[in-house]
């Protein structure tokens, strides 16, 4: 089941965001602030231009998606750009993801957006994602993600 969150999830949505962070090999360079997650959350789910959804099986929260609806730097125009999309490892290959992302685009168009983006900055499962936003309308406009690591890890 798809639902938008509500301000009681954000503690269980701080854990999902841990989880998702400590899984990609790309975030788990970075620190992870539960506050800072936790601000965003509910600066998300109070505002108009914001989307928290969760999609829970039998009332656990097993995924989420986080979105934001914005004028593009270059214009009027309204885009819809996902912040997040995470689904528990047991939990994938089912249709939460599918649903979730379903749910981000019905929630864009609602908002008079005119573009869609998301992506795959984790680096997890990149290409199952590309295959799975594709299968849903998307369209893939880049085929590589670079990365530069500004102050290198001393082992």
């Amino acid at each position: 089941m798809i639902r938008p969150a509500t301000h009681e999830d954000v503690e269980t949505l701080v854990d999902l965001g841990e989880l998702m962070h400590e899984e990609s090999p790309v975030w788990s360079r970075l620190n992870y602030s539960r506050a800072k997650v936790a601000q965003l959350l509910h600066g998300l789910i109070n505002s108009r231009d914001g989307l928290v959804d969760v999609a829970s099986d039998d009332g656990v929260i097993v995924g989420t998606v986080l979105a934001i609806v914005d004028e593009h730097w270059s214009g009027t125009d309204l885009i819809a750009a996902e912040l997040a999309l995470y689904v528990t490892p047991d939990e994938r290959g089912k249709l939460h993801a599918a649903q979730l992302i379903l749910s981000m685009q019905g929630w864009a168009t609602a908002m008079g957006a005119k573009l869609v983006r998301a992506g795959c900055s984790t680096a997890l499962n990149s290409e199952a994602t590309a295959r799975l936003y594709c299968g849903l309308g998307f369209v893939r406009t880049e085929d590589v993600q670079m990365e530069y690591l500004c102050s290198p890890q001393r082992h």
